[in-house]
């Protein structure tokens, strides 16, 4: 059938959020973070990871919430054969977190990332879900993207 795009992301994001909201009074507050894999491909992109090193360096970013970036960067670096000036310039832009709203201002300002149709297309889609959710505060109050997320992406 015909659905508009991102509609079905926004669901599930938004049943989670629901049921997670209930659960509250017994696991707590809640963060939902979210990414795309075209704004990661687009960054790995424009930092010049090659092809076939994205999925390698990927695996190396989503270890972030585990490990400094010191540890992670060194692991791209010597394990996955990373160019050091490529990871150099992939450090800020996996610190990048907030709301759509910030997250997306923030990759527009980076000179690196302008011009990326990835980066471009990967806001337009998260832009489009975030603005199916805008009204629902249960959902808007626990989402943000998370740029280091690289896990199932």
């Amino acid at each position: 059938g015909v659905y508009d795009p991102m509609a079905a992301d926004a669901e599930i994001i938004a049943m989670l959020c629901h049921c997670l909201d209930e659960l509250k009074p017994i696991i707590g507050d809640f963060q939902v973070r979210l990414s795309h894999r075209k704004l990661l491909d687009g960054m790995m992109e424009a930092c010049g990871v090659p092809p076939e090193k994205v999925r390698a360096i990927g695996s190396a970013i989503d270890k972030l919430d585990k490990e400094s970036w010191e540890t992670v960067r060194e692991e791209m670096v010597s394990q996955k054969g990373l160019s050091e000036s490529a990871a150099d310039l992939i450090e800020p832009l996996v610190g990048i977190r907030g709301t759509f709203a910030e997250v997306s201002a923030r990759m527009k300002e980076i000179e690196l990332t302008q011009g990326s149709a990835k980066v471009d297309n990967g806001l337009q889609d998260l832009g489009l879900m975030f603005d199916l959710l805008k009204h629902d505060s249960r959902v808007m109050d626990h989402c943000i993207v998370d740029l280091s997320m690289a896990r199932g992406l």
